[in-house]
């Protein structure tokens, strides 16, 4: 099934519990969904670019730089940020499709997914970048303000020392999708990595959809 659920039989408690469920599966089917998209609208990139070098595949490389208007280490750097968004955009769907518990492969996991987010952010502002769009700012200072960027600036420290204290995650939250941390300060907070995904990837559609649009223009 799309969502990743067999047909199992469940019983609930009360009303609250069947809600929580269908919002659990109705975020799991948009995150699908979303990662769909965002694999598409990187598809549609690659299709621009491949399709100018093979119009013009029997000039040399240089030739092909001026047509896609694109110095060579701009180029190299594109290429490397497609891979890192398609490569990062799998990561983050298996760290929900896994089944993991409050041990040494539920941090990997956890900290592979957080690590993914941040990667995938630097590879959408990199040929975002490259490709000159003018709102770049707008779109980055939206990515950055979202809860899932800030969680992952706080977790990426967890168990270490900073100038701002520490910051542990609970070990027995990793075993689901809600984490729940604690601060220097006593602090504690529950993140709904699920939810937060949905509302980062809606955010990383939109700002690719904008990097397409500029594409279409410059080509």
């Amino acid at each position: 099934m799309i969502d990743g659920y067999t047909k199992t039989s469940l019983k609930f408690s009360n009303v609250s519990d069947r809600i929580t469920l269908l919002n659990f599966r109705q975020t799991e089917t948009l995150n699908v969904i979303l990662l769909i998209m965002i694999q598409q609208l990187e598809q549609e990139i690659r299709d621009f670019i491949n399709d100018i070098i093979f119009q013009y595949k029997e000039k040399n490389f240089s030739f092909i730089l001026k047509k896609l208007k694109l110095k060579a280490q701009e180029y190299k750097e594109l290429c490397a940020a497609l891979d890192l968004l398609g490569d990062t955009e799998l990561a983050k769907n298996e760290f929900f499709e896994a089944k993991i518990g409050p041990d040494g492969k539920g941090y990997l996991y956890l900290y592979g997914f957080l690590n993914s987010v941040y990667l995938q952010e630097q590879a959408i502002k990199s040929i975002a970048q490259i490709f000159k769009l003018k709102d770049r700012g707008d779109w980055n200072e939206q990515l950055n303000s979202l809860e899932l960027s800030n969680v992952t600036r706080s977790i990426l420290g967890a168990h270490t020392l900073s100038t701002d204290g520490y910051h542990m995650i609970s070990r027995n939250s990793i075993e689901g999708k809600l984490i729940v941390t604690l601060n220097s300060e006593g602090r504690w907070s529950k993140f709904d990595l699920k939810d937060q995904c949905k509302k980062y990837n809606e955010c990383v559609k939109g700002y690719l959809k904008a990097v397409v649009a500029k594409v279409k223009v410059k080509y």
